[in-house]
């Protein structure tokens, strides 16, 4: 994936914004999730650069892709409490 950071985006908010996914955040849904946002992250290391102006939007991008994998991370592994706060 050589894309722009607006195809990154684009790809975590598919996996981090449906409703039905994240609030009362089922295995059986968070894991497909959690696959794609890791293609997501391996093709932000291959392929995501930017210089200048938009060198910040490009890193913005990178964090959107990890903070959505630690976010599910996090709640298959709190499973008292994987509901939405």
């Amino acid at each position: 994936m050589n894309a722009g950071h607006g195809e990154v985006v684009a790809a975590v908010q598919r996996e981090v914004l449906p409703y039905d996914r994240n609030y009362l955040r089922h295995a059986d849904r968070l894991e497909p999730a959690l696959r794609s946002l890791h293609g997501t992250r391996s093709a932000v290391r291959e392929g995501l650069g930017a210089s200048g102006e938009e060198l910040f939007r490009a890193r913005e991008a990178a964090a959107m892709a990890a903070h959505g994998r630690w976010m599910y991370h996090a709640a298959l592994h709190r499973t008292e409490s994987r509901g939405m706060h």
